[in-house]
């Protein structure tokens, strides 16, 4: 594939000023560095928040939102569908919001209970999430990628399917 435009031409798109998101920023900064550092990173699909809880618990360092688990069992219809963009598209961006907010939750319990107030525990594992292209061609996709990066702070959100944005979804 060839991009008809250049970094400088995606860069004059974001406007005049720079919105920090403090938590993607660093989810991203911190799995850059695992990535370097570590010869792998195991991470498991949470479904909820309170499973990427208990896998950071355990010692996990990342957390994979899966495409797959959203559409079966944790979109916002809280219905079960096919892996072939047929739930609600904001599924996605919500379960993430959700199991940041868990992580948070669970930075703030811990750290109350420290003497100093800060958590021993670095709960803040970036989220690996599975982007779904099926929802109505690149449009849609770019839409999907922003509404996840701004509203739910994820760490990083690495588009998982492959040709679907030129081709349809071939699932």
């Amino acid at each position: 594939l060839k991009r008809a435009y250049e970094v400088e031409d995606v860069l004059k798109l974001k406007g005049s000023i720079d919105i920090e998101y403090t938590l993607a920023t660093r989810g991203a900064n911190k799995l850059w560095q695992l990535l370097h550092t570590e010869p792998y990173i195991a991470a498991l699909g949470a479904q909820t928040g309170n499973q990427a809880v208990q896998m950071v618990r355990a010692g996990l360092k990342a957390i994979y939102l899966s495409g797959w688990q959203v559409a079966a069992d944790a979109n916002c219809a809280g219905d079960m569908y096919p892996d072939q963009s047929l739930y609600p598209a904001n599924s996605g961006p919500e379960l993430c919001k959700r199991i940041n907010k868990s992580l948070r939750r669970a930075d703030q319990v811990e750290a109350v209970e420290a003497e100093d107030y800060l958590s021993p525990r670095d709960w803040y594992a970036p989220i690996v999430a599975d982007a779904e292209a099926g929802f109505g061609g690149s449009l849609n996709c770019f839409e999907l990628m922003k509404v996840t990066s701004t509203l739910t702070y994820r760490a990083l959100f690495k588009d998982h399917s492959n040709s679907d944005w030129f081709f349809g979804k071939h699932c």
